[in-house]
């Protein structure tokens, strides 16, 4: 049982209009977060005014099953810390992955896990594959199962549309981009 009482932490109480408050606020914060990853190449914190560049061509997932996501996640938090649950909700990391990060962002669970990552612009390359990575990683399952025709140049141009440009940095935006190193795998399965 946690060490706090009822009452220390708003959660651990009768649910209150304040605490509904907050619980919205965090659920619009995470369908936010989780909008900015699903179409925009960079500047999520909007540090600067959008422009057209800043989006993306080609959406990767859909942002239908996010909002409903991040509303359950919202409201099972609540309940974990209420009744001190042993508890973890479990989703896929197809079309509505992105309400996970969204949602670790703001908890700061994202960092605990990943300490090395970071929005400073030298830990961009960290997060994703850059092209000659990739061309690399697709020479190494050149003529091995499935990829025995054509060649890793051609499947990386197959990837490059749809996995490519992602930037963590606002600093670097323009001049340097990585492949979802996630999908780019995907693509090897």
């Amino acid at each position: 049982m946690s060490e706090c009482t009822t009452g220390t932490i708003p959660e651990k109480g009768p649910i209150t209009d304040e605490l509904l408050e907050r619980m919205n606020r965090y659920w619009r914060a995470a369908n936010y977060l989780s909008a900015c990853q699903l179409y925009l190449l960079s500047n999520p914190l909007l540090k600067e005014p959008l422009t057209w560049d800043m989006i993306k061509k080609k959406i990767v997932g859909h942002w239908g099953t996010v909002p409903g996501q991040n509303f359950v996640f919202v409201h099972l938090n609540r309940a974990i810390k209420r009744y001190d649950l042993d508890l973890i909700l479990l989703s896929g990391p197809g079309h509505g992955g992105n309400f996970y990060i969204a949602n670790d962002y703001l908890d700061g669970t994202y960092s605990e896990v990943y300490p090395n990552i970071s929005q400073d612009e030298d830990f961009n390359s960290y997060l994703g594959f850059s092209q000659d990575e990739v061309l690399r990683l697709y020479s190494d399952f050149k003529g091995v199962g499935k990829y025995t025709k054509g060649e890793p140049a051609e499947w990386v141009a197959a990837i490059k549309p749809w996995y490519d440009g992602y930037c963590f940095a606002d600093d670097r935006r323009g001049e340097e981009s990585v492949f979802n190193s996630d999908m780019t795998l995907y693509f090897l399965d």
